[in-house]
């Protein structure tokens, strides 16, 4: 699933994925109710996102 970005994350957190507004993101886990586990679209970073900071509808929720 693809997601974007709808605010910039900047975090000191290790485990903490830090982006800009509008980055466009791959969700690898859901199953926790407040945070997804993600990766940037075009690198190998990887970590934690609150899910309020993303939008999945610009896809329609589903992989593309």
């Amino acid at each position: 699933v693809i997601a974007i970005a709808l605010y910039p994350l900047q975090s000191t957190n290790r485990f903490i994925l830090n982006f800009e507004k509008g980055d466009e993101l791959i969700i690898e886990d859901g199953s926790d109710p407040d945070w997804y586990m993600a990766r940037h679209i075009n690198e190998e970073r990887r970590g934690f996102v609150p899910k309020s900071y993303l939008n999945l509808d610009r896809f329609g929720g589903e992989e593309r």
